[in-house]
């Protein structure tokens, strides 16, 4: 029951970081926001015991790309 709320809050922080992402046009708060999606997304793969990939999410999206993208 807990992990299916888990889930379930994964997906919306997953959706709402998304479409900020996508609405706006800052493009350091769409990085920020792409981090959101990437740190939820990254949560999902946790719950779903798959934890070698949340960690490569983690280090090399949301650490190398995104600084990546910030400075180019």
């Amino acid at each position: 029951m807990v992990v299916s709320i888990l889930f379930g809050l994964f997906t919306i922080m997953a959706s709402s970081c998304a479409l900020g992402t996508v609405f706006h046009r800052n493009p350091v708060h769409c990085a920020l926001f792409l981090v959101g999606v990437l740190l939820s997304m990254s949560g999902m793969f946790i719950i779903l015991n798959a934890q070698f990939i949340a960690a490569i999410q983690i280090l090399v999206y949301a650490g190398s790309i995104m600084v990546r993208f910030l400075f180019v």
